[in-house]
């Protein structure tokens, strides 16, 4: 009985979280941090602690510019292969046979180890509007 308990208890606090909750519950030892992006939008990273907690935030910083960067790369590439695609009418697969949708995936999850490689931070999402 009291594994249906624990078991019904854990389902109801976890079901009470937006997705962002969860993972800052499973990363607990890392930074917290929430910057604004460019349009406004607050965007939540959560990166390893370092030896103050000014080197941890210089680092969150620059993982936010690199994100930004990175985002914008990848945005420039998927219309400049959606634009080739249009014109050659190959239905967006480009000469390596890799589609642009396949391609924003591939440089995504590229994007996230680079993030994590060189700043020991996570891109966690947007912070969720209010209702």
């Amino acid at each position: 009985m009291k594994l249906v308990i624990t078991i019904l208890c854990s389902f109801i606090l976890l079901s009470a979280c937006n997705q962002n909750d969860f993972v800052e519950m499973l990363y607990f030892s890392r930074a917290k941090f929430v910057l604004e992006d460019t349009s406004g939008e607050k965007n939540i990273y959560m990166c390893k602690k370092g030896d103050s907690e000014k080197e941890t935030q210089e680092r969150a910083e620059k993982a936010h510019l690199f994100f930004q960067e990175r985002l914008k790369q990848i945005v420039k590439n998927f219309m400049d292969k959606s634009e080739f695609t249009t014109k050659d009418k190959k239905l967006g697969i480009d000469v390596d046979g890799v589609d642009a949708a396949e391609q924003i995936s591939i440089d995504s999850e590229k994007m996230m180890e680079d993030l994590e490689a060189q700043f020991q931070c996570m891109f966690i999402g947007k912070v969720p509007p209010k209702d």
